[in-house]
């Protein structure tokens, strides 16, 4: 049995500003920091055979701060994994989010994306139309990030021998793999905050959602 302890990175400036933020990346802020380190201490007794992260900066560091602390870091294997990033947003990638909200969401104007689902589109039509809406059509939609995260668990349930594993996600990765591997268990309507703990485990080859989006 694995158990995957999958942490958001903290907060970074494009977060700060409501920026769409995939691909694109920005240092964390001080309080995005504080809370890295918040969560750090809460887990440095927890020993990792593994931290995962994508390769996306935000990540990587986040990843670094929480080993900073953790009293087993040494026997840790740290690894980036791109099939980790978050959800590429195409053309959209960095804009502000309102300005592109709003524009997906036509005459409503709804600037968030917790006021599009409220409003009772759901997470893979906001995808499919920002995928639509994108002049390169490089956005990613729900069918192209399920694709990749299957792909990131069948890769990390190659390795053997490994029963704590600290992963580093991003908000909507987070949140569509909780809502790939949630059995009802969780309420998983809102993207995930910053430095929020989301656990998993992996038992006989089945991913199962334990808890998500906790703030320790």
């Amino acid at each position: 049995m694995k158990t995957i302890y999958l942490v958001r990175h903290g907060q970074t400036y494009l977060n700060y500003f409501y920026r769409i933020q995939g691909w694109t990346d920005a240092p964390l802020t001080k309080s995005g920091k504080e809370a890295v380190y918040y969560i750090a201490d809460k887990l440095k007794n927890i020993k990792f055979d593994m931290a995962i992260s994508s390769d996306l900066k935000r990540a990587v560091d986040s990843r670094n701060i929480i080993l900073s602390r953790n009293r087993f870091a040494k026997d840790t294997k740290t690894i980036e994994n791109p099939l980790f990033r978050e959800e590429f947003f195409g053309y959209w990638d960095g804009l502000d989010g309102n300005e592109v909200l709003r524009k997906i969401s036509g005459n409503e104007k709804l600037d968030t994306f917790k006021k599009l689902v409220e409003h009772g589109m759901t997470m893979a039509e906001i995808r499919q139309k920002l995928k639509k809406m994108d002049p390169s059509h490089l956005c990613e939609n729900e069918k192209e990030m399920r694709q990749r995260i299957y792909k990131a668990f069948s890769w990390l349930q190659e390795y053997d021998n490994i029963d704590n594993v600290l992963l580093i996600g991003h908000g909507f990765l987070t949140q569509l793999i909780a809502q790939m591997f949630n059995k009802g268990t969780c309420n998983i309507d809102e993207i995930p905050g910053n430095s929020t703990l989301t656990t998993l485990k992996i038992i006989n080859g089945q991913v199962q959602l334990v808890s998500y989006g906790e703030k320790l």
